[in-house]
Formats: structure tokens, C-alpha cells, sequence
């Protein structure tokens, strides 16, 4: 999938590629929100993730995204990251587009994820691409710093 001089490959949670932007997002959410950053990071492991998605710009690796299967019929969305140079372009939205389709293909029929209550831009984006706040999942069900948030595929016309 293309677009806009840019090209989404699927790969998985071991790809060096992915791993390398990982690592990224961890300092820079290390550096961004301190001790918040460390705690959230422990909870990531890369062993379990179903599909990752990598967008190349001109041959660079400029973005990833990945989900991993919670309960049946349900797609946890995470890792999605864009390096700094390239943010405002459409690249989180062509990665987020990428695994929500992946998703629908290995017939799970909602996306969710949680989020920080600091990254007011991606709850914007994801807020504009469909999803709506739900209560709080998982470990951080008592954590008022992070929002849980969740897209129905049949919401969107997709077939669930």
C-alpha cells in the first residue's frame, strides 16, 4: 500500500526495522514524560505482537505500528510512532489505516489501544479516524494519565 511518495510494508515484532523505531519512541517518551515513560514501557513486549506495519519514505524508515491480539474478536493497536522530521505528514494515519485493514483481514472486529492523556495530538488523529474513549482496560484501570480508546470495524462500514 502506497501513497503520497511513501510505501507501507507489513513485517513483525522481530524486524530490526521496528525494533529500532521502538527504541526511539521509548527515548523520546523517556524524554517527554520522565518516570510515566519507564513504567508504560514493561508492559510493551515485542514477542506477542500479531502484525507491525513499517512506512518508507524514500527508502527510509520513517514510521511503524503494530497490534496484538487481546480477547477474541479484539486488536490491541500500539507502537505507532513517527520520527520527528516527518510528523504532520499523513504517516501515522497510513500506518493506523494499514493495521486496521490487517486487523479486519484476521477477522478481529474492534481496534483499541490506551493512550496518554499528554499526546494531545494523536487523540486528535485517532479522535478524527473513527475512535471513541471506552473505559479503561488493563493495567492502568486505576491511571487517570491515560485514556483507553476503541474503533469498531462495523462503525466504519467495514464488514465485521
Amino acid at each position: 500500500m502506497s501513497g503520497k511518495g511513501s510505501e507501507a510494508r507489513l513485517t513483525h515484532g522481530g524486524d530490526p526495522r521496528f525494533r529500532e523505531l521502538v527504541r526511539a519512541m521509548d527515548r523520546e517518551y523517556g524524554e517527554r514524560f520522565g518516570a510515566a515513560a519507564l513504567k508504560c514501557r514493561s508492559c510493551h513486549g515485542l514477542d506477542d505482537i500479531r502484525q507491525a506495519c513499517l512506512l518508507l519514505r524514500d527508502g527510509q524508515v520513517v514510521a511503524c505500528g503494530a497490534f496484538r491480539a487481546m480477547e477474541e474478536g479484539t486488536a490491541e493497536l500500539n507502537w505507532v510512532y513517527v520520527r520527528p522530521e516527518h510528523r504532520r505528514r499523513g504517516c501515522a494515519r497510513q500506518v493506523v489505516e494499514v493495521l486496521e485493514l490487517q486487523a479486519l483481514f484476521q477477522g478481529f472486529g474492534r481496534m483499541v489501544m490506551e493512550i496518554g492523556r499528554d499526546i494531545p495530538e494523536a487523540i486528535s488523529l485517532y479522535r478524527k479516524m473513527g475512535y471513541r474513549e471506552i473505559e479503561t482496560l488493563t493495567i492502568f484501570a486505576d491511571n487517570k494519565d491515560t485514556l483507553c480508546m476503541q474503533l469498531l470495524f462495523h462503525a466504519q462500514g467495514h464488514p465485521v
